[in-house]
């Protein structure tokens, strides 16, 4: 399905550092299902959730670079300046890639456009005995930080949260849609997902 083929379209990217679990978020969010045998990937990833609501078709585009906007300036251009908002993942069980995030953090600022929104994701929160990055330091983070909107801790495994993350980053953009007016996509996506702030969730994701 292209541009023309739905009546909005929004593109995620997911970034972070190798085995975080990026290629498990997409998956649960996409299929709702856990990849046991996960590898990390090597190569580009996209996974597309559908859905309809009062009528129109909406499409989440989410892609995983697998790290390789690190080697290749014109792909960091492509997908990063295409990105509608960004979740950027770290291992909760492994500090190196907690540690790094600000690095990431500096490229979305740098190659996105100024006010796309980054969320923050702690995997693995399943092995809470192997936790090593306690959530205060996290939130310390998001503070910092006036792009990164959010914080969760989730769990591709039992899938605690994973939908969360997507909800919220498309409830943003409606309400920076609306204040803006900026396309997202092919059209205004206020135009099309409205009167969603009653709940405070965009159910039909769920």
């Amino acid at each position: 399905m292209s541009a023309e083929d739905c009546d909005v379209m929004v593109n995620v990217l997911m970034l972070g550092d190798y085995g975080v679990g990026k290629t498990c978020v997409m998956h649960r969010f996409a299929e709702d299902r856990f990849l046991e045998d996960a590898t990390s990937s090597t190569s580009l990833d996209f996974k597309v959730k559908k859905f309809h609501y009062k009528g129109k078709e909406v499409r989440i585009n989410v892609w995983d670079t697998a790290g390789k906007e690190k080697l290749d300036s014109a792909l960091s251009y492509t997908y990063y300046r295409g990105a509608n908002g960004v979740i950027l993942v770290y291992d909760a069980t492994n500090i190196k890639t907690f540690k790094v995030l600000h690095e990431w953090i500096d490229k979305v600022q740098k190659n996105c456009f100024e006010d796309t929104p980054i969320i923050l994701v702690a995997n693995k929160m399943d092995l809470k005995e192997k936790i090593t990055v306690d959530t205060a330091e996290a939130q310390k983070l998001v503070d910092k930080y006036d792009s990164v909107i959010g914080f969760y801790e989730i769990s591709t495994k039992s899938g605690n949260n994973v939908n969360e993350i997507f909800v919220k980053l498309l409830m943003h953009l409606v309400q920076q849609n609306q204040k803006s007016k900026r396309r997202v996509s092919n059209r205004p996506l206020a135009a099309v997902i409205e009167d969603t702030t009653d709940t405070g969730h965009c159910c039909v994701i769920l």
